[in-house]
């Protein structure tokens, strides 16, 4: 490794003869094989140098090593930087000792990180989960959003109460008005209320509380109108997938991505998990595992999508790869894009764009997609097929957005019958 690093002879000498070299060799291999580029591992090296200097005075690595030793061999490293001029601030080389030191001794065991104790609420949440896996059959995605709302509220009270039934309806309307404070709008309140009174149900059937908790939540007032889907233009569309028409690395990548948003109107989930065993080029079909229905679709692989995707693929994705979803970070470590690191790439294009959507990220572009199949004479039973409605419940909201068809509606003659 170090061959591949440095350059000059006495500057390897100076690496091969500082204390644990064979430790820093292996995690430098282990680097290198997450993706880092090569100046970062070089970086690294030179720190992990110092690392080795600085817990090297006993000639042999500790057998356990605290986080607060860590912070102490930090504070003398930055100290020493700023002492010599090489640092204006002791702040980044304290932060920048203490990241690698703290990786470096996870990747070699000894690092000792007391286990954190688990909040009061985890049985409880614990059981809601079981039951709601076992015997309501819901979909795992229902299931984390009702659980990362439950930890949100249980999480929030102060003092934390000794048991669910000491929580008492005035709580829950004090956690839903700090809600409305910290800028979540009416519908997203209402899925957290929603969330709290099948817990409150559930506990009610447990014996954990009264029932009169549960049919006390109190959801804000929902207009009708209120869930009318509002995603950019198809022209505003084409101006954002034409924005990745560059030889950067990540406007590949988020071309492909944004052209499954757009042109399957596909949740964010399903782009995160899709894997590369699910494209069949030989018969240009793609199969995607739906996140509610739980079941797959199989749609054919349109020739400007599979295009975008070969290139993100040839000249992008590592070709060596533990991972088998298709899209990975770009930088080191190199693991699988998550649903929120998707939704912050097209929500951070669409604002740098100036691009007018009520709703931003991915979801816009589902809705933008569902309207241009509505304005090219799809049924709303063919929309909700391929947007992967369970029914058309769920699609008939895109009529309400039909204004060519509503204002046929409007204006037509029904010859006095009325």
């Amino acid at each position: 490794m170090l061959e591949d690093l440095f350059c000059y002879q006495t500057v390897r000498e100076r690496h091969r003869n500082a204390p644990f070299f064979e430790e820093r060799e292996r995690y430098l291999d282990y680097k290198a094989a997450q993706g880092c580029v090569h100046e970062t591992v070089i970086r690294i090296a030179r720190e992990l140098l110092c690392i080795a200097r600085s817990f090297g005075g006993q000639g042999h690595l500790p057998l356990q090593v605290t986080a607060k030793e860590i912070e102490r061999h930090a504070g003398e490293w930055a100290k020493s930087q700023c002492s010599s001029g090489r640092a204006r601030n002791p702040w980044w080389p304290r932060r920048y000792f203490t990241d690698q030191a703290t990786d470096w001794f996870r990747f070699l065991g000894l690092l000792f990180e007391e286990a954190a104790k688990p909040p009061w609420f985890s049985g409880y949440l614990e059981a809601f989960t079981r039951f709601m896996q076992s015997e309501r059959g819901l979909s795992p995605k229902t299931i984390s959003t009702r659980g990362w709302h439950l930890n949100e509220f249980l999480g929030w009270l102060e003092p934390p109460p000794p048991n669910i039934c000491s929580i008492r309806t005035t709580d829950i309307d004090r956690f839903l008005k700090s809600l409305a404070a910290r800028g979540w709008c009416r519908v997203s309140i209402a899925d957290s209320a929603s969330a709290l009174r099948a817990f409150f149900r559930y506990a009610a059937s447990r014996g954990w509380c009264t029932p009169e908790v549960a049919d006390s939540i109190q959801s804000p007032r929902l207009f009708h109108e209120e869930n009318v889907p509002f995603g950019p233009s198809w022209e505003a569309l084409k101006v954002l997938i034409e924005s990745t028409d560059t030889h950067h690395p990540v406007d590949i990548r988020d071309r492909a991505i944004l052209q499954l948003f757009a042109v399957y109107g596909l949740r964010c989930s399903e782009v995160a998990n899709l894997r590369l065993d699910q494209i069949d080029w030989d018969h240009d079909r793609m199969c995607v595992r739906r996140s509610k229905q739980r079941r797959s679709a199989v749609y054919p692989l349109v020739a400007t999508v599979g295009n975008a995707m070969l290139a993100y693929l040839r000249t992008v994705r590592p070709s060596r790869s533990a991972h088998r979803e298709v899209f990975l970070t770009v930088k080191a470590p190199i693991k699988p894009l998550s649903a929120g690191a998707l939704y912050h790439a097209v929500s951070k294009r669409m604002n740098r764009l100036g691009i007018r959507s009520v709703k931003r990220g991915p979801h816009a572009l589902r809705h933008a997609c569902a309207t241009q199949l509505l304005a090219d004479g799809l049924t709303l039973k063919e929309i909700g097929d391929h947007l992967g409605h369970a029914s058309v419940t769920a699609t008939g909201v895109y009529a309400k957005v039909d204004l060519a068809h509503l204002r046929q509606v409007a204006t037509f003659n029904f010859g006095g019958e009325l």
